[in-house]
């Protein structure tokens, strides 16, 4: 009597079948032969949170209006009125749109309503990020690498952290949801 043993799986079609979506972000935005990189640089905002998990307030906030001047330049928080750190991140950056236009996000602002355009941010899951903190857009230079002197371009203000999770709760990859916040002291004075 013979046995004959296969290398071949029994079940072939069980255990994992779905893409690394960790693996494939990163792919997009380092690059991987033959795709070419699509990331860049961006700083994220990382707001500092007490032991309640509320946000730092900074000395400039007035006790009366709990307000930071807006008419003044704070070198500590920029015109924030909470303390940060900032890091720099990898980020991919998608402008929605719609049949119509840019998709536009109605917010109250002293007088009255503004539209802000909103931007969508893919990035690593290798950071922690909330509704909290922001994304702030680097200038670039012609080849796309950040520009010097370092100068910052636009602040993007989080309407929606989503963190995408593979069926088996694994964090693959952050979708942040904003609209960009004008600023008077974006870069300092």
């Amino acid at each position: 009597m013979v046995v004959v043993v296969s290398s071949r799986p029994l079940y072939p079609s069980s255990g994992s079948t779905e893409p690394d979506l960790r693996k494939e972000l990163g792919n997009t935005l380092d690059g991987h032969y033959p795709e070419v990189a699509k990331a860049r640089q961006a700083l994220l905002r990382k707001m500092r949170l007490d032991a309640n998990g509320k946000l730092t307030k900074c000395g400039c906030v007035d006790s009366v209006t709990k307000e930071p001047d807006k008419d003044f330049f704070c070198p500590i928080c920029h015109g924030e009125g909470y303390l940060w750190d900032e890091t720099y991140i990898k980020v991919y950056k998608v402008l929605l749109k719609s049949d119509v236009g840019n998709v536009y996000r109605e917010v109250m602002k002293a007088p009255g309503l503004q539209n802000s355009s909103m931007s969508v941010f893919f990035c690593k899951s290798l950071v922690d990020i909330t509704q909290k903190d922001r994304i702030i857009e680097l200038s670039l230079d012609a080849e796309g690498e950040v520009s010097t002197p370092f100068k910052r371009r636009a602040l993007h203000k989080i309407v929606a952290a989503v963190d995408y999770r593979a069926d088996n709760g694994r964090l693959e990859y952050w979708k942040l949801d904003c609209y960009e916040e004008k600023r008077k002291f974006l870069n300092g004075v």
